[in-house]
């Protein structure tokens, strides 16, 4: 509970004076330590957040590690090795071969 004074306070802060009550100054450091409580609050709650993404991350990559996965075939068509038309479709153009842009 408040009671009530006309007694003015001068805060001086960078250079800046402020005339206030003392009754203002009280609810000005009331409001601060609302404010302090609820940014420790949130930074509580993110650490237990991250805390629990980062051990269900980590499960995952456990679980991930322990299924087996299948023989990865080569992607694409069956195609012989010692196919020639397979060896040209890698290679880069031949430029000599090529027609011009414009003629």
């Amino acid at each position: 509970m408040a009671t009530s004074s006309a007694d003015d306070a001068t805060l001086e802060a960078f250079g800046v004076d402020l005339d206030i009550t003392v009754a203002g100054a009280f609810f000005a450091g009331a409001a601060n330590t609302a404010a302090l409580i609820l940014g420790l609050w949130l930074l509580k709650k993110g650490v237990r957040r991250g805390y629990r993404r980062r051990r269900e991350v980590q499960e995952l990559r456990h679980q991930a590690d322990a299924t087996p996965t299948p023989a990865a075939e080569p992607a694409g068509r069956d195609i012989p090795a010692d196919d020639p038309v397979s060896d040209q479709a890698d290679a880069p153009p031949d430029p000599a071969t090529q027609r011009p842009a414009n003629p």
